[in-house]
């Protein structure tokens, strides 16, 4: 880490060039004391599931600190700075369980998609299901479903929040986002591995970018696959973010999601989901 480093926005795209290639592990070689130069280069690499190693130039002899977190690379040990939240035997538990209850939730919930289905279509013109791209794991985009609840129906990167009485619901949709019945289509998403059953809502591009300038932890929900249901949204925040606090509280829950996560974590979230009330607190 000597000499001049890059730009943020250098280190940025070093960081999504290395998850384009499916790099896991990414090793610093410097000073421990050059504490500014670590924060430089980690922060850009933050959003992202990333394992990020320091070796020591002048090696660990000459230190006098408990190095607590030692991972050893090859030939080398080295100080882990930043974690992935989790590691290969979690992706397993976490991807054996979406498949398991997205394919029986699809198959148990059948009857109920088909007549949700058929209830738009003969309801309001235009399609039962539509698609809208949102920024997933590792900032990776992909178009999510849904059932349509609106007259109107934004596929782009832009979306305007529903608004409390928005004149663009219909009857149907209304009964369906209170409910939540619109999102059950997304455990088709699930399936193809773009999302997970329990993770951070995604937001719409344009609404990903203006929060991400809103507040400096934001992007690092990307560090774990969305869900369809979260920790924020049982605990109450969800919809609206028009404000400093909402954007913080509903970021804070799925950063403390991200890094406790566990399987009896994810089905005590899915029995809140289903039972609690505040899980359809604030809904549109």
């Amino acid at each position: 880490m000597a000499g001049t480093l890059p730009a943020p926005e250098a280190i940025t795209a070093f960081a999504r060039r290395c998850i384009e290639k499916n790099c896991q592990h990414v090793l610093l070689v410097g000073d421990l004391n050059d504490l500014q130069a670590i924060e430089t280069i980690v922060d850009p690499c933050r959003p992202y599931a990333l394992n990020v190693l320091l070796y020591p130039a002048r090696g660990f002899e000459r230190l006098k600190v408990d190095l607590v977190d030692i991972v050893p690379l090859g030939s080398v040990n080295s100080v882990r700075v930043l974690s992935a939240p989790l590691n290969d035997m979690g992706h397993l538990l976490k991807r054996s369980f979406d498949i398991a209850a997205a394919g029986f939730g699809l198959l148990l919930l059948s009857p109920l998609l088909l007549a949700v289905a058929v209830s738009i279509r003969m309801t309001s013109p235009g399609p039962a299901l539509y698609r809208q791209e949102r920024r997933g794991f590792n900032g990776r985009n992909f178009y999510i479903l849904k059932f349509r609840s609106m007259r109107v129906m934004e596929t782009g990167r832009a979306m305007r929040q529903a608004q409390v009485n928005d004149p663009r619901i219909t009857p149907i949709g209304r009964f369906i986002r209170r409910t939540s019945i619109d999102e059950l289509p997304q455990l088709i998403n699930v399936l193809r591995g773009e999302m997970s059953l329990v993770g951070p809502r995604p937001h719409a591009i344009s609404h990903d970018d203006e929060l991400s300038e809103k507040f400096e932890l934001y992007a690092q929900r990307q560090r774990i696959k969305p869900g369809i249901t979260g920790w924020a949204q049982v605990n109450g925040h969800r919809g609206d973010t028009s404000t400093q606090d909402k954007i913080e509280a509903r970021t804070l829950h799925d950063l403390y999601y991200a890094e406790n996560w566990s399987v009896l974590l994810d089905i005590w979230i899915v029995i809140l989901t289903v039972f609690s009330p505040r899980t359809r607190q604030n809904a549109r």
